[in-house]
């Protein structure tokens, strides 16, 4: 009897303050979303800059949340994934690479490359 009644307590109060917490579980996870494309565009824009700079480089293309860069050696595509906060590189030269945050402010892979660095020695800058 005693734990049916501690049973229905835990309930009110589980009642109560799960739907005074939900929106603002829901208002982190848009900050986050707006945090990670942020940072994301920042990185397109210097991937793009760096495209442009590289002798290995013919063509590049980027539209919103995509870079695509045509090398000599083969297409690489870079894909922002939002809902998972990575950054995905892939191509058949290489495979695919996945680069997250790892402190807020830097797109590392696991083995703790930064993506902007990584993308310069592929375009041999």
């Amino acid at each position: 009897m005693a734990g049916n009644r501690l049973r229905k307590q835990r309930m009110k109060r589980w009642c109560y303050i799960w739907p005074r917490g939900f929106p603002w579980i829901f208002l982190h996870a848009m900050n986050s979303e707006i945090h990670f494309a942020k940072l994301s565009a920042v990185v397109f824009d210097e991937i793009v800059a760096l495209a442009g700079r590289s002798p290995l480089c013919d063509e590049y293309d980027c539209n919103e949340g995509v870079v695509e860069l045509f090398l000599r050696q083969g297409a690489f595509l870079i894909v922002g994934k939002a809902d998972l906060g990575e950054i995905w590189v892939s191509s058949l030269a290489i495979g695919a690479e996945r680069f997250y945050l790892d402190d807020g402010k830097r797109f590392v892979n696991k083995s703790g490359e930064e993506i902007v660095s990584w993308i310069k020695k592929i375009l041999q800058l």
